[in-house]
């Protein structure tokens, strides 16, 4: 999960050096286990060496199923964003929620 979110970020630095203004947000869907990979302190430690505009660009965890929802509200609140709970309204909802937050 953290090296997928990690990858993420990468990708997202890409696209705001080209575009600085391009409105960005990822959205990290999981079952919220990380079993391979790189652990959430070394991803933390990566997400703080990335630039500031890069930073500035949040994770919404989506809440499905088994998911730890604990593990998705940490990544929120470490991006700035929030966990959407899919469980308590349908998937449909979950992204129109996060594109109000956007």
């Amino acid at each position: 999960m953290w090296s997928a979110l990690d990858h993420g970020y990468r990708t997202v630095a890409a696209a705001v050096r080209e575009d600085p203004r391009r409105a960005v947000s990822i959205v990290l869907m999981t079952d919220g286990e990380n079993n391979a990979g790189i652990t959430y302190a070394e991803f933390v430690h990566r997400y703080r060496a990335l630039a500031p505009k890069v930073r500035r660009v949040r994770t919404y965890p989506v809440h499905l199923g088994e998911a730890d929802a604990g593990e998705l509200r940490r990544v929120a609140a470490a991006t700035g964003g929030h966990m959407v709970d899919a469980d308590e309204s349908s998937l449909s909802e979950a992204f129109k929620e996060i594109r109000g937050c956007g």
